[in-house]
This record gives structure tokens, C-alpha cells and sequence, in this order.
């Protein structure tokens, strides 16, 4: 496959678009109850703008790409290069490691979210509303995130045919769905 830095910016560009928008999504809850506990005010505000905004901008990243990655790469981002892996393969690699990068900052979020609620219970007493939160938060958010990552590292084949077939309306053949043909 002839390919070059500005296609493999774009993939690059669009798997930042994703895990911008899977945290985004993952912050939802705890946007709901920030805006519960302000009741209305203009932080409430603030949180479901700028959620928004943080939506607007990952679309924008995954359907056009190729602008910051014209930035990022000058002249030597057109200079093609060969390589025996595909586009497709290329695609289900980076979910994959994507999904390794979710399960890992999953388990780094339970482990310090753990010790941060267990302080905060401690010191605001086991019946504090806060303490219950926190808690909540790190046993919905962190295994929330790992088995997101989880199914998005086993799940990555997959996701790169839906995408492909979303988008030329056709799968693509892998090099191992050819072996079995």
C-alpha cells in the first residue's frame, strides 16, 4: 500500500476525535450532577456549552481532518511511502491501541479515584453526600472506561468494517478474511 504522512495524520487526527468524544460522552454524568447541584446557575451553563462545544469540535476533527493535518506536516506530509499493510489494518491497529490506552487510563482512574474517595469519606464521615459521590464516580467512571476499552480493542475489526461500509456503502476485505477464502 502506497500511503503517506498526511493519510496517516488523518487516521491519527480522527482517533483523537474519538477519544475526545468517548470522554466527553464518559463526562456526561458528571456533568448531570453538577448542573443537579447548581440547580440552573450560570456554571450550569457554562458546563452544558461547553460540552457542546467539545462535540461541535470532535465532529469537525473527524470530518475534516485533513486541515490540521496540513498544519501539522508541510511539504514532507505528500511524499508517499510504501508499506505492505492496509488501510483497513492500519485503522484497526490504532483502535486497538486505543482501546489498550482506555483500559489502562480506566484502571489508573479506579485505583487513584479509590484512594481520593476513601479520603474524602474519611474526612467528611461516612453519611456525607460528597463521600457517596465520589465514590460513585470512581466505580461508574474508571470499570465504565475499561470495559469500554476492552470491547473497543476486541471490537476494533469490527468497528473498522462498520465504518468502512458506512462510508463506501461496501466492507472491506482484510488480509486474513482473504486467507479464508
Amino acid at each position: 500500500m502506497n500511503t503517506s504522512l498526511y493519510t496517516i495524520l488523518c487516521i491519527v487526527i480522527r482517533v483523537g476525535a474519538v477519544v475526545w468524544f468517548l470522554a466527553t460522552v464518559m463526562a456526561v454524568p458528571q456533568f448531570v450532577v453538577m448542573i443537579a447541584d447548581t440547580g440552573g446557575s450560570a456554571l450550569s451553563l457554562w458546563t452544558i456549552g461547553s460540552a457542546l462545544v467539545s462535540l461541535l469540535a470532535t465532529a469537525l476533527l473527524w470530518i475534516y481532518p485533513g486541515a490540521l493535518a496540513r498544519l501539522a506536516a508541510s511539504r514532507a506530509s505528500q511524499q508517499p511511502f510504501s508499506s505492505n499493510i492496509g488501510g483497513a489494518d492500519l485503522q484497526w491497529i490504532a483502535f486497538s491501541v486505543l482501546g489498550l490506552w482506555f483500559v489502562m487510563q480506566g484502571a489508573l482512574y479506579l485505583l487513584m479515584g479509590s484512594a481520593r474517595a476513601l479520603a474524602v469519606t474519611y474526612a467528611m464521615q461516612a453519611d456525607s453526600v460528597v463521600g457517596a459521590m465520589q465514590w460513585v464516580d470512581t466505580l461508574v467512571y474508571g470499570p465504565g472506561q475499561m470495559l469500554l476499552g476492552i470491547a473497543l480493542c476486541f471490537g476494533a475489526r469490527g468497528m473498522v468494517r462498520l465504518l468502512r461500509t458506512a462510508r463506501y456503502a461496501s466492507p472491506v476485505k482484510h488480509t486474513d478474511d482473504l486467507a479464508h477464502e
